[in-house]
């Protein structure tokens, strides 16, 4: 063995092939890119909008209910990204503290809809017969109501309120 290969094989760090983590993650997600653009929009949008949600003091200039912060009406300016609304509120920040909401609203509603019906399912797959066939029977009417009218019920039956919302979305 010559000294030149002694010293190739104590600068290699592992076998030959194997990549770092931050390198098969790297590949992983262009491989993800390639495959599949729609969906790696997808996820960039949504890592946008948890980011806008997480850092919006930080994004803002002016917080979401602050008056007077512009001329009423101004269009978009250096000082207001979108514009002001008839009472001078920045919309741009506005818009930014509304991605809280939604964000909220999204993955109370998602996990409040997964809990259920995952049990349920485990229930109709365990149980079977005429305990799965009812249950089926009870789905199926629920969706054949259209999914707003039945939204617009349950949210006037219980009530304004960010947690009726959530709770209403929930359901169909």
């Amino acid at each position: 063995m010559s000294a030149e290969a002694g010293i190739g094989q104590a600068v290699r760090t592992g076998r030959r092939g194997e990549r770092s983590l931050g390198s098969r993650i790297a590949y992983e997600v262009s491989k993800f890119i390639r495959k599949k653009p729609l969906g790696a929009f997808g996820a960039i949008v949504l890592l946008v909008l948890v980011a806008m949600a997480v850092f919006a003091p930080w994004i803002t200039p002016y917080g979401p209910l602050q008056q007077g912060t512009g001329p009423a009406l101004a269009p978009p300016s250096a000082d207001h990204l979108a514009g002001t609304d008839q009472f001078g509120r920045d919309v741009f920040t506005r818009i930014v503290y509304g991605s809280q909401i939604s964000l909220a609203v999204s993955i109370g509603a998602t996990f409040l809809a997964i809990i259920p019906a995952t049990t349920f399912g485990m229930m109709c797959a365990y149980f079977r017969g005429p305990f799965d066939m009812i249950f089926q029977r009870i789905v199926d009417a629920f969706q054949a109501i259209p999914g707003l009218i039945l939204l617009i019920t349950i949210v006037s039956i219980l009530g304004s309120g960010l947690v009726n919302v959530i709770f209403a979305l929930a359901i169909p």
